[in-house]
């Protein structure tokens, strides 16, 4: 093969890895020398057992296609702490230093096109807590559901330090800390209470068997607003608590999620309840939605003593209690029918009330359901969308 995504050390770690392994049937013996290579394949429409074998490999794949990161492997995921089906809906931004950012775009690019270039670039990936280390970025031509796109195989180059290790003086960088949207920030009490459930959306393209059960089914459909996660709650004492994604804030003065049980005045209520909503606002994610002042757009309601999500007609009865704001409402329908990607990838493609493109949208059954033991809720992204 002409093209050299792995040194010879690696191809025999990868050799290794796949052990005994036998490429039975023709397309065995073509994916047998792909994946010895270093090279990622998709593993839409493979049997099972080659499914595993590219979903299980230790070479990080990334497919990019318009900017956007359409798959990833499991190896990707942990390279970058993100999951697998978070990742799938990351912009190339989110994953690469600003500063190398134009390189890589531009490795990516050359190799589409088919020109003569090096088989992989060095840079700086960003992980989802901001932390960098180095990688070697292959490029690849290839295809996304009939789409020119980029098969990129991630390659850790961070070789010989201990995880957590400060590389500062070793790479010549400083760590890269992701800008922190006004007003986002505060004090932590505390990490983020374990008996309420995150709110990270599948991607749409990692539960297929979720739109199969959906299809006919009533549901409705939500545009993902593009901000910050929040999560207010009340304790066993009926005292108003306060979250960002991933712990629980101090009061603060300018804190925004403390304003905003300030402007609702959450407070004076006890419930037994969380409200889960996307903070917005100036300095929150560009503002993509334009409004004046920092704001929320609830999403969830966890009833925190049955340990269930409230149902699309009592949250929004919640959210008229209250006086909050609810994500913007696409539709509500009767019977769901987008069943193939593309359908639901033009049904994404939507804008905010300013006219802004919008990130995607949010689709679920009117009533909450369960399929292999998870909620029935999952993202579309907007492939026109640019954060």
């Amino acid at each position: 093969m002409s093209v050299n995504v792995c040194t010879r050390e690696e191809k025999t770690a990868i050799a290794d890895h796949i052990g005994g392994f036998r490429f039975s049937t023709a397309f065995g013996s073509t994916l047998s020398r792909l994946v010895r290579h270093g090279i990622g394949v998709h593993h839409a429409g493979m049997l099972p057992k080659y499914r595993r074998l590219v979903e299980n490999t230790d070479q990080g794949i990334l497919v990019v296609q318009g900017g956007a990161i359409v798959f990833g492997n499991r190896a990707a995921a942990l390279l970058t702490g993100y999951d697998a089906a978070d990742l799938q809906s990351r912009p190339l931004s989110a994953l690469v230093h600003p500063e190398d950012l134009e390189t890589v775009r531009e490795h990516l690019l050359t190799r589409a096109r088919g020109e003569d270039g090096a088989s992989a670039c060095p840079a700086r990936v960003l992980d989802r807590d901001g932390g960098t280390r180095w990688a070697e970025i292959g490029a690849l031509p290839s295809s996304w559901e009939g789409k020119p796109a980029v098969v990129a195989p991630l390659t850790d180059d961070t070789q010989g330090l201990e995880p957590g290790a400060d590389i500062t003086e070793l790479a010549g960088v400083t760590k890269y800390e992701k800008p922190m949207p006004a007003n986002i920030g505060g004090d932590i009490r505390g990490n983020f209470p374990p008996f309420i459930p995150k709110t990270d959306e599948p991607n749409f393209q990692s539960v297929p068997a979720m739109i199969e059960a959906l299809v006919g089914q009533p549901f409705y459909a939500t545009v993902k607003a593009d901000g910050s996660s929040g999560t207010i709650f009340w304790d066993d004492d009926g005292v108003v608590r306060a979250c960002s994604r991933n712990f629980e804030l101090k009061d603060g003065p300018t804190t925004a999620v403390w304003q905003l049980v300030r402007k609702y005045d959450l407070a004076r209520h006890r419930l037994p309840i969380a409200l889960q909503f996307e903070i917005v606002g100036p300095g929150i994610q560009k503002n993509a939605l334009g409004l004046k002042e920092v704001d929320l757009r609830l999403f969830n309601v966890w009833r925190i003593d049955q340990r269930r999500y409230l149902d699309f007609d009592d949250m929004l009865a919640v959210a008229q209690s209250l006086g909050l704001p609810m994500v913007e409402l696409v539709e509500i329908g009767d019977s769901f029918g987008l069943k193939d990607d593309e359908a639901l990838r033009q049904y994404a493609e939507r804008t905010y009330t300013n006219g802004a493109t919008a990130e995607g949208v949010v689709i679920r059954p009117m009533k909450e359901t369960r399929v292999n033991g998870e909620r029935l809720s999952f993202k579309v992204i907007n492939l026109l969308y640019r954060d």
